[in-house]
């Protein structure tokens, strides 16, 4: 039953987006096949999908969706080939009844309605018996892995029924003065994603695919402004950074945040927007850029890494106020690649924040290249700091 709601909620996430995608229903249970057989068709066609950068959900009854890059007309021919030579369909008949294709977000309502059919099948067969709340849900032995659409819901259910601010952390960003005196420069307010993963949902990977991870992180933004909108007097007084997506940038929760805090503190508060949103949606997230800066906060890119510093087009970004580089050991890697450095001597140095800083090399690197701000436990201890 799992994987059809996460079928049903991954389409319902196209379709909110309105994003575009070719949708192929495979339905194998029409063909004879024997397991072998079938086994081997199935492997066949997940490695199709796999060439085409696509995503496969496999119904309990072993029919296929499968969710590919919109196609042309002359794609859609090739991969119809592909499909029918995997399956040895040969006929004409029968490859329009096992192979129905779908294009969103036109045609969402009969693609919804085709899902619907597999969710009641799955119903009635009792593969999985019920699972009554989230917590459950999380809990149970077979989830686990990467997210998934139907992962992600619950944990955004989930997000609803507790108390988040027993997960909410403090990590401060440290400057160091040219006499070589470490001073606060703001804090960071966060959700401990980590101590929520190990309390709630241990067996789930959070990190891949990126594109639910983001979308996790903008659930969990979501509930941190909320908490922070309601207790404003508690932190108006200090400089503070929060994450913030794009899609909570254009909402309510946003919009609430603004009547709650006065426009004499808002030069005080920064928002941080990671680096994949640039790459997703460039022009949707230089608007909520946009809309940050003119309600008067501070807008920094989070989440920059040697491997893409070279990608980003520093020139065409000097309304931002800062940059957040990942300097930790696992991400280290190639930051003396010449492309790297190029790409970072781009940027004026007391734009930069060096975060995740847990290794000397990154600090004594960030002190060479003239970075003067910090973050991460090594900047802690160094810093002699307590963190509130």
């Amino acid at each position: 039953m799992i994987a059809e709601q996460d079928f049903i909620l991954a389409i319902r996430r196209f379709n909110r987006l309105n994003s575009t995608h070719t949708i192929v229903n495979v339905r194998r249970k029409l063909v004879d096949y024997d397991v072998v057989s079938s086994d081997k068709v199935e492997s066949a066609i997940r490695l199709i999908v796999k060439k085409s950068s696509g995503e496969v959900f496999a119904m309990a009854n072993g029919d296929l969706f499968l969710v590919m890059p919109v196609h042309n007309a002359e794609e859609t021919t090739v991969l119809k080939t592909a499909l029918y030579g995997a399956m040895e369909i040969t006929t004409e008949s029968d490859q329009d009844k096992v192979i129905t294709f779908y294009e969103l977000p036109r045609d969402y309502s009969a693609l919804r309605q085709r899902a619907n059919v597999y969710v009641e099948q799955a119903n009635a067969s009792e593969h999985m018996g019920a699972i009554q709340t989230a917590t459950q849900a999380l809990q149970a032995h077979d989830v686990q892995g990467p997210l998934t659409a139907w992962s992600l819901s619950q944990v955004e259910t989930l997000l609803d029924k507790i108390d988040i601010k027993r997960y909410v952390r403090t990590q401060p960003v440290y400057r160091q003065d040219e006499r070589g005196v470490w001073e606060k420069k703001q804090i960071d307010f966060f959700i401990g994603i980590s101590d929520l993963k190990r309390e709630r949902f241990p067996r789930l990977i959070l990190d891949t695919p990126e594109r639910l991870f983001l979308e996790l992180c903008s659930s969990l933004d979501r509930k941190l402004l909320m908490e922070l909108t309601s207790f404003t007097a508690q932190w108006e007084n200090k400089s503070i950074s929060l994450n913030l997506s794009v899609e909570t940038a254009l909402s309510s929760v946003f919009a609430q945040f603004c009547q709650a805090v006065s426009k004499s503190v808002r030069s005080k508060v920064s928002f941080e927007i990671h680096r994949s949103e640039l790459f997703l949606n460039y022009t949707t997230t230089q608007n909520a850029l946009s809309i940050l800066k003119g309600e008067g906060f501070n807008v920094g890119i989070d989440g920059i890494t040697a491997s893409v510093l070279p990608y980003i087009n520093f020139t065409r970004m000097a309304n931002i106020d800062f940059f957040k580089v990942n300097v930790s050991k696992d991400k280290w890697s190639g930051m003396n690649a010449p492309d790297v450095l190029e790409a970072l001597r781009t940027l004026p140095s007391d734009k930069i924040i060096f975060s995740h800083c847990d290794h000397d090399e990154a600090l004594q690197f960030g002190q060479k290249m003239g970075v003067r701000a910090y973050q991460g436990w090594l900047i802690d201890d160094v810093a002699n700091a307590i963190i509130s």
